[in-house]
């Protein structure tokens, strides 16, 4: 069994690993999609290899949806090439509100606020809190502010002008899947106080089939799946699945694999030793690593240089 204070190195390798791919991006050492997610896979593979069950999950999956976002196409907040928002509920915000009659039958506003937002649900539950039943709801009407994904803001109102009763709930969509909906709506209750709850249900984002990386996204979501069970066997096979997918896409484009460990220029390496790293040495070097990510350019060379000796100096012996 793998020791907390050497499970802690291990997640932080794979954390570095993941932090250096976007200064070797600006060396254009990825020049294309598919490159940049090739090399990425050839990393989740060997983090997942040395971490087995203590795999960084949060690390791991935040590669994978950096991945998924380059072969979709990602070009805005929400906005994809190859994948489009869907009215499929993928998650909701719900938010209970408690309103009492005011003078002159004034209505009271209640509001939410989400993203990705396509569908509100108005709903007059049975009862308030535990013990009490809940009074019948006047709603009076909608309002909605929203920004449908790839468009300018809107505002709508919509009249309802309807009794809810208890136990009752309505539908009613947006005109758009939207980045960013706020709603209102207001409404009274007839005599005594009452509980409205509101609920907006999110969108899917569905995959295009015609995409050129279509079994290649599928394999990623495979594998943020395979990430959150702990199933570091079904990592690994899915990350050689992708490379062998992408391989040959690579190799036509005439993307260099990843180079050896070398020296940058101004950096004399370190001498190394047969002796095995141990947990101090690893700590300490990853804190070093750690400073070099937050200097300049040759700094942050250096840092992949010092993090890839690393790798290879606690590479387990097979």
């Amino acid at each position: 069994m793998t020791s907390t204070r050497n499970a802690l190195p291990l997640a932080l390798i794979a954390g570095l690993a993941i932090g250096m791919l976007a200064p070797r991006a600006e060396a254009q050492l990825f020049r294309t999609p598919s490159s940049q997610v090739y090399e990425d896979a050839k990393v989740i593979r060997r983090v997942a290899e040395i971490t087995r069950r203590d795999m960084p999950r949060d690390l791991l999956g935040t590669l994978v949806e950096q991945s998924l976002d380059t072969l979709r196409g990602k070009s805005g907040d929400f906005e994809y090439q190859y994948a489009t928002w869907q009215r499929i509920e993928s998650g909701k915000k719900q938010e209970s509100s408690s309103i009492a009659p005011e003078p002159d039958e004034a209505l009271t506003e209640v509001k939410i606020k989400d993203q990705l937002a396509y569908r509100l649900r108005i709903e007059i539950p049975k009862r308030r809190m535990l013990f009490f039943g809940n009074d019948r709801v006047w709603v009076d009407r909608i309002e909605a502010r929203f920004t449908p994904i790839g468009g300018q803001p809107q505002a709508l109102s919509v009249p309802v002008n309807a009794w809810f009763d208890s136990g009752s709930e309505r539908v009613w969509d947006l005109p758009a899947v939207s980045s960013e909906a706020e709603v209102s709506v207001f409404a009274r209750p007839e005599a005594e106080k009452s509980s409205l709850v509101l609920t907006l249900s999110r969108a899917s984002l569905v995959d295009n089939p015609d995409s050129p990386y279509y079994e290649v996204v599928r394999r990623l979501k495979s594998t943020n799946d395979a990430v959150r069970e702990r199933d570091y066997r079904t990592v690994r096979n899915l990350q050689d699945e992708i490379i062998a997918l992408l391989e040959g896409e690579v190799g036509a484009r005439g993307v260099s694999p990843l180079p050896a460990a070398t020296a940058p220029p101004g950096v004399t390496p370190r001498p190394t030793t047969s002796a095995a790293a141990t947990g101090d040495d690893i700590y300490f070097e990853l804190g070093h690593i750690r400073e070099l990510l937050n200097g300049n350019d040759d700094d942050r060379r250096e840092a992949l240089f010092r993090l890839e000796r690393l790798i290879e100096r606690t590479k387990p012996k097979i």
